[in-house]
Parts: structure tokens; sequence; C-alpha cells
């Protein structure tokens, strides 16, 4: 935490509100919030930003102005919803659960755990694609894309949207 506060990547606003964060009575509503908005209002710009968009970024690929707090960080969204505020959600779960069961890492870090699946299903996954329309069909949903500069047609029953979009 220290180190977050001698940072120059955060504005003196973010490092206060930082700081200051524990005792925030701050509410905000969260059902509807994106990650960006979220870690933007309760911490200032310059983290939403410098820290939290990249971090998102690289493990999501995703946009952290469209995905939803809610989902992208359940936990996170139920210690605010519960407690307030994160911090206060951390501290009194560690207090309930000193050892930090639960959480882990991989040797090599948690992109491993994505690349392993990717591997599984290399012939199924769609890279540098953009979805053109979805439309659901006979309880299938038909997905036109541009891959690699050329349309395509698939079919799926399901879709994964990170964004935190339910299909």
């Amino acid at each position: 935490p220290l180190s977050l506060l001698q940072t120059p990547l955060l504005s003196s606003k973010s490092k206060w509100k930082v700081a200051t964060h524990y005792f925030s009575n701050k509410k905000l509503r969260l059902d509807n919030i994106s990650v960006y908005d979220y870690f933007s209002e309760k911490f200032g710009e310059s983290l939403a930003k410098n820290i939290i968009d990249p971090f998102v970024t690289g493990i999501y690929a995703g946009d952290p102005k469209l995905m939803s707090f809610k989902y992208a960080f359940p936990k996170l969204y139920q210690f605010d919803k519960s407690f307030g505020n994160i911090i206060k959600g951390f501290i009194k779960t560690r207090k309930e659960n000193p050892k930090n069961e639960g959480i882990f890492s991989l040797k090599g870090g948690l992109s491993r755990i994505s690349t392993a699946i990717a591997g599984l299903y290399k012939e199924k996954i769609n890279y540098h694609s953009e979805v053109l329309k979805i439309k659901e069909a006979d309880s299938m949903y038909e997905i036109e894309l541009v891959q690699n500069g050329k349309p395509i047609q698939i079919s799926a029953q399901k879709i994964i949207d990170t964004r935190g979009l339910n299909y």
C-alpha cells in the first residue's frame, strides 16, 4: 500500500482517495457500473487509467469502460456491497480467513490457465474477429463476424461475453 501512494502513476487526488478509502462512505449504483467507472469514482481517474485499465485489459483482453464491475470483479463487488468499500471487505474477510485460503497463483502467472484452455479449443476460438451481428434462432445463436478481413458465419449454443452481458 505504501508503494501505491508513492508511485508517479497516480495523481495527488487519487493518492488521497486511496489513503482515505477506508473511511469513505461514497455509495455508487453498483449493478450497472463499469470496471473503469467504479475505480475512477472510488479512487480517481489516474488510478483507473494508469493501473486498472492495463491490468484489466491484460487479464480479460477487454475494455474496462464496457465491462461490468459486478461480473468482472464479483468478490470486490460483494465487498463494496456488504461493507461499504473494498478495503473494509478485505480486512473483514482476512480476519475470518487469516491464512488467505482460496487465494492462489501459478508459477509463470495465471495467464497459464487461459493459454492452456485456448490450446485445448484452438479450433473453436475465433481470434482477431469483429462481431457484426448476433441473432437467436431455434435455441442457437447465428453469429456474423469478420475474421482477418473475411466475413464468416458461425452457430453456437452459448455465447460468453467478458463484458458481463448475458445471452
